[in-house]
């Protein structure tokens, strides 16, 4: 599964962009079910750090519907 989000923006008093960097990127495939910490660091010119994280959860949810068991269940029961 793919999942997108906005990216943090970084920002210096000096008006250099800082580097930004993550352990993860917008629109990569994630493994389902899974749970998963994204952190941003920045780094100014002068070695300055700041992070930020968030949790991505993702969950697969079958309906009774499509639930192979389920139905294998009923045909036993007719």
């Amino acid at each position: 599964m793919h999942i997108n989000w906005q990216q943090p923006i970084a920002s210096d008093n000096s008006g250099v962009p800082p580097s930004l960097s993550s352990n993860r990127q917008p629109g990569e495939p994630f493994s389902v079910p899974g749970s998963y910490q994204i952190v941003y660091k920045a780094v100014d010119g002068s070695g300055n750090e700041a992070t930020c994280s968030f949790r991505i959860t993702v969950q697969s949810k079958l309906s009774a519907q499509c639930n192979p068991m389920w139905n294998f269940h009923q045909l036993l029961l007719t």
